[in-house]
């Protein structure tokens, strides 16, 4: 499992075309490799949960004060999943 997390939500907001990028580079390389689902966190409504949920993205529940900010308050955290296709379809077949 891997974590990736922007340190400021200004340093996500500014990343947030790249990110879509990057998002959409893994679920595609998530698909060659048979992975079927992806699952990540952020901190709830940060804007962080619009841009997934723009990907098509899932929010299915929340973990109360799981990540903390910068300065080491807790906060709650958003649950996200994305099912992928299997390698080798797309979504007009």
């Amino acid at each position: 499992m891997y974590t990736v997390r922007p340190v400021t939500a200004e340093e996500l907001l500014g990343a947030a075309e790249r990110l879509g990028g990057l998002l959409a580079a893994l679920e595609e390389e998530a698909v060659g490799r048979g992975i079927r689902t992806l699952v990540l966190d952020t901190e709830t409504d940060s804007p962080a949960e619009r841009l997934y949920a723009a990907a098509g993205w899932t929010r299915v529940g929340t973990v109360p004060d799981f990540a903390t900010d910068p300065a080491g308050v807790p906060h709650p955290t958003s649950i996200y999943f994305k099912a992928l296709p299997a390698a080798g379809v797309t979504s007009g077949s």
